[in-house]
């Protein structure tokens, strides 16, 4: 995690795992998460919760288990 990044999740409540993603996708958050001084997986968790947030408002909650 970069210095005086707030916010970020800790190690036990996070998942390895991996997808195939298209390399302009990946080659525009690395760049991102440079620009922005922070870890490429905080990039990639707040974009997928935005979308996540988005996809429930329209959609309604996703059920926990």
């Amino acid at each position: 995690m970069a210095k005086g990044v707030k916010g970020s999740s800790t190690a036990s409540d996070k998942t390895r795992t991996s997808y195939i993603l298209h390399n302009e996708i990946v080659k525009k958050v690395r760049y991102i998460a440079l620009m922005d001084e922070r870890e490429i997986t905080d990039v990639v968790d707040k974009a997928l919760r935005e979308y996540i947030d988005k996809w429930e408002k329209k959609n309604g909650a996703i059920p926990k288990k």
